[in-house]
């Protein structure tokens, strides 16, 4: 679990893959993420998330293009799992304010 309380909106991405913006063989090639896990609800002693998941074609040469367009739109076409209890595996990595606000924008 946690040290800090989650929140709404509190997600954390699987498999991420940080690459170095200044790696030109990264150009055109597939997010750095594309799935993860999103905190949907928070009651008084449990917690509960979404599995989540970029839907769509963010592959191929304009790949890379294609989706940090759609990050700066808010524009993601997002797939989530049923609501489920968060376990101890899940892991709340996220940092990113505009990811974030897309999640919970989209949440359904």
């Amino acid at each position: 679990m946690q040290a800090t309380p989650l929140a709404v909106g509190s997600y954390g991405l699987k498999d991420a893959v940080y690459r170095d913006n200044f790696e030109d063989e990264h150009v055109g090639s597939e997010p750095a993420f594309s799935e993860g896990v999103v905190v949907t609800r928070v009651t008084d002693d449990k917690v509960f998330v979404r599995d989540w998941r970029i839907a769509g074609d963010t592959g191929g040469p304009a790949g890379l293009e294609h989706f940090e367009e759609a990050k700066h739109t808010c524009d993601f076409n997002f797939v989530f799992s049923h609501e489920r209890e968060l376990t101890g595996d899940d892991s709340f990595n996220g940092d990113d304010p505009v990811l974030r606000a897309q999640l919970i924008r989209k949440l359904p």
